[in-house]
């Protein structure tokens, strides 16, 4: 006579199929078991997957406030009428694009400057383009 192992009744951890679910993600729905529950920082319960995606979308962004520096001096420097602020101030958009695009959480006015910079850069670039095409 051959032994079956114990399967349990009910819910069952979508990752393990042979243990019992304790718990739903708060995401997705997904049923998990003790050894895949993840939790927030706020207790909230999640599977694995989830709890990934939503620590990355709660992660502060580092390179925040270097761009913003950068941004602002490309700006300052352009005001004082150096060509230096152009170069500063494409710098300090790709940073602010490059992590937002990460899912950094990124002040929204931070992409938004960073995108009329970028437009300034490209009418600049065209003017430049321009003169030179024309002499």
């Amino acid at each position: 006579m051959t032994v079956k192992a114990a399967t349990p009744t009910g819910a069952v951890c979508a990752r393990h199929p042979a243990s019992a679910a304790v718990d739903v993600c708060a995401r997705c729905g997904t049923f998990v078991c003790a050894q895949c529950i993840e939790l927030s920082k706020n207790d909230e319960v999640f599977c694995e997957p989830c709890f990934e995606l939503v620590e990355t979308a709660n992660r502060r962004s580092r390179l925040a406030p270097v761009a913003t520096l950068l941004l602002l001096l490309g700006i300052g420097l352009m005001l004082a009428g150096s060509a230096l602020g152009l170069l500063t101030g494409f710098a300090g958009a790709v940073m602010a694009i490059v992590d937002w695009r990460r899912g950094s959480k990124v002040p929204k006015v931070l992409i938004a400057v960073a995108a009329a910079f970028g437009l300034l850069l490209l009418v600049a670039l065209l003017f430049v383009a321009r003169f030179v095409l024309t002499r």
